[in-house]
């Protein structure tokens, strides 16, 4: 199985906000592409269906359903030619967010931890 690494770069020019904003109308995801990537990416599900595949096992995923994955996560979607998402992906560690304030709110800490999560530890179950 090959799997291919995508890197922040690829989308954003050096020097601008770390932050980038995906669509991918159904259609983009015809085959099973394991990948993983340098950045951290939040998966927004708003039409169709598939089954999400990754380092913990497999888990179907429908419209409304929130994906996280952090940095070097090698994931894929089975059967998801109908699928529709919107990728957040950004580079956490460079992000200039106000976390002083806002690190104590939970679902902060899940998308900007402090140190990497651990890669055999990671849930890769709906944020919803």
């Amino acid at each position: 199985m090959k799997t291919e690494h995508f890197k922040l770069f690829e989308y954003i020019t050096p020097g601008y906000l770390p932050l980038w904003v995906i669509h991918s109308p159904p259609g983009c995801h015809q085959k099973e592409q394991f990948h993983d990537h340098d950045f951290t990416e939040i998966s927004i599900l708003i039409g169709g269906q598939a089954m999400h595949m990754g380092e913990n096992g497999s888990h179907p995923v429908r419209p409304g359903d929130v994906l996280l994955q952090h940095p070097g996560n090698v994931h894929t979607y089975r059967d998801g030619s109908s699928m529709e998402l919107i990728n957040i992906i950004f580079d956490s560690r460079k992000l200039p967010l106000l976390l002083m304030d806002a690190y104590s709110m939970p679902l902060i800490r899940l998308f900007f931890p402090a140190t990497p999560p651990p890669r055999n530890n990671l849930d890769r179950k709906s944020v919803v």
